[in-house]
């Protein structure tokens, strides 16, 4: 191999080994997506205090395997978790959530956890994490929640699949 060969392989070589990949958020894009998913959470939680759980639902991705670990209790499935929703608000109208986003983590440019702190008129203290996905046409929705409050009651059983409503114990609703 000629010396001018070898030195524009090197080059080569070490411009691909110092460049930036593009799934890094630059701070202005990772900036952007901050600003995206908080207004994505601040509009669930509206949603949440509405307590309309067709919108709620709104705010889950279709697309995905959707878990939700409610304190000690985990949903699996849209179907399981809309269930959930459904029955916790038409019998919880008198609860009003607050919450404030404290944290968000821009994962690649399509995924992002956030981290979510505040109450509920019936709990000390109520901390989400939300695994968010952006969507095709710019929207981000959960993919993953994890509820956690102080005292929260021992967990039921696992809860996969399901059809509708049939099968959930409203008093069993965290």
């Amino acid at each position: 191999m000629s010396r001018r060969n070898l030195a524009a392989s090197w080059t080569l070589v070490l411009a691909a080994a110092c460049a930036v990949p593009d799934s890094l958020p630059n701070p202005d894009r990772e900036t952007q997506l901050q600003d995206e998913v908080r207004t994505t959470v601040e509009a669930f939680v509206d949603a949440l205090n509405a307590h309309d759980p067709e919108a709620i639902m709104e705010f889950y991705a279709p697309d995905v395997d959707l878990v939700r670990l409610g304190c000690t209790n985990v949903s699996v499935g849209r179907e399981t978790i809309g269930a959930r929703v459904y029955a916790y608000h038409e019998r919880r109208t008198d609860v009003t959530f607050s919450m404030q986003v404290v944290y968000v983590k821009g994962l690649t440019p399509m995924s992002a956890i956030a981290t979510v702190r505040g109450g509920t008129s019936n709990t000390a203290g109520l901390h989400w994490s939300l695994g968010m996905v952006k969507q095709p046409e710019g929207n981000w929705l959960i993919a993953y929640e994890h509820q956690s409050w102080p005292d929260c009651p021992p967990g039921s059983a696992y809860h996969t699949g399901g059809s509708g409503r049939s099968g959930v114990d409203p008093d069993s609703i965290d």
